[in-house]
């Protein structure tokens, strides 16, 4: 694939770094990162950020990558070192090679130090976890449009724009907000759950040259590791001279964040986002099993009355509709909520709820295991184009294809 014509524009509303990304075999697309011309002095006008962004997805689809314009020396070395820890988790992935026409070491002096931030669970544990330490203390939240909220859906994320600003304002510090199309370009071709930490590291890169250090808050306990797009061993290694990039929270999980400094913040209990699924224009919907799961914490913690963007009332029926996927061991979170409110002696209905869902997702109907068959295989070798066809079918005709692949052993 080729990365070309690196481009530095300067609007009214805004100062944006572009490219052309062509990947074998597709049309030209033009990639973007965009933020405020207030931050323009941020913005490193190289084509380190976009190499960051495909290097993951080519060695998805075993294509090497030209780069046409300057890069990064250390991060152009790191390179190799990303490959081989990538390689080693053995999920169907390929070493590719990687050239560029110019490797110019970074020489600038950044001073700030940033943290991604949405205001879920993570973010608010890795913002309130730093706030008061002298060296990873965060003067700017990073809130970026076109990666969890897509660029479709912009009453959304102006809702969240509107809410990441006020714990700005109201902490004292600043919000960088960006626009880009990198999620876009690259989902296309590798699962969000790995091109993620390639995406992030492109914000990050891009807004180098006054940031020394930004921070990714990390989703896994430090001793529950798997193969993720975020993960403390790759994370540090998309940084470059001037700028250290690092995974942050991993000393818990998500119920001890919750806990230990979530549940207890007036801050986070004001302005907690969890859900992405906007349903009706509601910032938390209340039923999904992100909320849900937040919600059986902060009752456990004695929060949930406290929190003022859920529901304070936990809907029995949705809970017992729950689906714990046992191969990916969500089963563990409904396990510790159901011990966290049986230590706290809280709502036996909940309890009873939780542990029907809990049973019952351990035998799962045959739509079920098709589900899990599918995108597992089709993750790790097909780059989910079977599991985007499948799932274009009617339910009448996907449900006769799972019953056919079972009976004749395909899927077992």
């Amino acid at each position: 694939m080729y990365i070309t014509n690196i481009k530095y524009t300067k609007e009214a509303n805004g100062v944006i770094v572009s490219a052309a990304i062509t990947f074998r075999g597709k049309k030209t697309e033009q990639a973007y990162i965009s933020v405020d011309n207030k931050y323009e002095n941020f913005v490193a006008k190289d084509a380190s950020p976009f190499l960051a962004a495909v290097l993951l997805p080519c060695m998805k689809t075993g294509e090497n990558i030209s780069v046409d314009g300057s890069v990064s020396k250390q991060l152009l070395e790191n390179m190799n070192r990303i490959q081989k820890l990538i390689l080693s988790w053995k999920i169907g992935f390929s070493a590719i090679e990687i050239k560029a026409t110019q490797i110019v070491p970074d020489v600038h002096t950044p001073k700030h130090t940033a943290s991604f931030f949405t205001a879920g669970v993570d973010s608010f544990y890795t913002y309130l976890h730093n706030r008061d330490k002298k060296e990873t203390k965060i003067s700017h939240l990073i809130l970026v449009h076109g990666f969890d909220i897509p660029l479709t859906n912009e009453p959304f994320f102006k809702q969240v724009r509107e809410t990441v600003e006020l714990v700005a304002k109201e902490e004292k510090i600043e919000a960088i907000i960006l626009k880009t199309n990198i999620g876009e370009i690259i989902e296309k071709r590798l699962i969000w759950d790995f091109a993620h930490g390639g995406a992030l590291a492109a914000i990050a890169l891009f807004l180098r040259r006054e940031l020394k250090q930004v921070l990714i808050p990390g989703a896994v306990r430090n001793d529950q590791l798997f193969p993720y797009g975020t993960h403390p061993d790759l994370d540090p290694l998309w940084s470059t001279e001037t700028v250290s990039i690092n995974s942050d929270g991993g000393e818990h999980d998500r119920i001890g964040k919750i806990t230990t400094l979530v549940s207890t913040s007036p801050l986070a209990l004001q302005y907690l986002r969890v859900c992405t699924q906007n349903i009706k224009g509601k910032y938390n919907c209340s039923r999904c099993f992100k909320c849900l799961m937040t919600m059986f914490y902060l009752q456990g913690s004695d929060a949930l009355v406290k929190a003022k963007t859920f529901d304070h009332t936990i809907d029995l029926q949705a809970v017992r509709n729950m689906y714990y996927d046992y191969k990916l061991k969500y089963n563990i979170q409904g396990e510790q909520a159901l011990a966290l409110l049986g230590k706290n002696g809280q709502n036996a209905q909940l309890q009873e709820a939780i542990a029907y869902s809990l049973e019952k997702s351990k035998h799962p109907s045959i739509t079920k295991r098709a589900y899990q068959k599918i995108a597992a295989y089709d993750q790790k070798y097909n780059d989910r184009r079977l599991y985007q066809f499948v799932f274009q079918m009617n339910n009448g005709d996907r449900n006769i294809l799972f019953k056919y692949l079972f009976k004749k052993g395909i899927l077992k």
